[in-house]
């Protein structure tokens, strides 16, 4: 079995080693990568004129993110409604930005950024 046929099945192992003696179930193989899918069911709207919009799928994707990211600077648990109601922004004027602009953060005098410290820096 080739890498990319491997890569189509999902199994569940008993422990961490990934053998065929260690598989405790294991899906059949799907007929066709996600992928592939994902641009079969883009070129049939486009084809067919069916509309597709993927906008808010895409946007819950993107907060769940930033909610992790969030979470992992903070070291805290943050919710949905937590991220929903925060102004936070890494830049604040990154509107009005052009070439001639001081990056958002800088460098102290041995060349080191500053670092998320969970419990102390906070984004939501």
């Amino acid at each position: 079995m080739g890498y990319l046929e491997a890569k189509r099945r999902i199994s569940i192992y008993k422990d961490q080693r990934i053998e065929k003696d260690n598989i405790v179930q294991e899906a059949p193989r799907e007929k066709i990568n996600p992928w592939d899918a994902e641009w079969n069911v883009l070129l049939d709207s486009i084809r067919n004129d069916k509309p597709q919009n993927e906008t808010k799928r895409a946007a819950y994707s993107n907060i769940a993110d930033l909610m992790g990211r969030a979470a992992v600077h903070s070291g805290k648990m943050i919710t949905w409604d937590e991220a929903m109601a925060s102004n936070f922004q890494f830049c604040p004027n990154i509107d009005t930005m052009d070439y001639d602009t001081a990056p958002p953060v800088q460098a102290d005098a041995d060349g080191r950024y500053p670092v998320p410290i969970p419990g102390v820096w906070s984004e939501i």
